[in-house]
């Protein structure tokens, strides 16, 4: 575990940076918060880019926030290329049962993967792009995907 900073004077800061540091989720990491009149900004280290979402909306629900200023970064314990990154992603998604991996294709460069294909459901857009989050090396999500209409099968009628 990193040495933990102490956070400004701020009441708002002061709780919130003791939730993150007593939160199991965030345990291992650094968050460090500032704040001024439930303006919070977030820094620190994470491992992927779900971290960052999630300590974002962890900053959000807390009581007293008004906004979130996220200057969190991702790092991985060593280099990854775009083909790592790939790798990576390709395990998350197929991992995943809730991601229709026939219907969804990515693309990976310089770490941002651009998601494609079509789902039938904001939900299940939405899913593959967290999911894909979840993956080492991903810096940001394009998320490409479109909603389809369902449609509903009616062949010729007979008269």
């Amino acid at each position: 575990m990193k040495g933990k900073q102490s956070p400004n004077k701020d009441r708002v800061a002061k709780e919130l940076y003791e939730a993150f540091h007593s939160n199991k989720e965030f345990k291992g990491y650094d968050i460090n918060v500032t704040a001024k009149n439930g303006h919070v900004n977030l820094q620190g280290i994470v491992d992927v880019l779900a971290d960052i979402g999630r300590a974002v909306e962890f900053a959000q629900e807390f009581p007293g926030v008004q906004s979130v200023k996220n200057d969190l970064t991702i790092s991985t314990d060593g280099a990854l290329d775009d083909d790592d990154v790939y790798l990576e992603v390709t395990q998350e998604l197929e991992g995943d049962p809730r991601v229709n991996e026939e219907k969804i294709h990515f693309t990976v460069e310089k770490g941002v993967v651009t998601l494609l294909g079509e789902t039938e459901s904001d939900r299940a857009r939405e899913t593959a792009a967290k999911v894909a989050a979840k993956a080492r090396g991903v810096r940001n999500i394009q998320n490409n995907i479109k909603k389809i209409k369902k449609t509903r099968g009616r062949g010729p009628q007979l008269p």
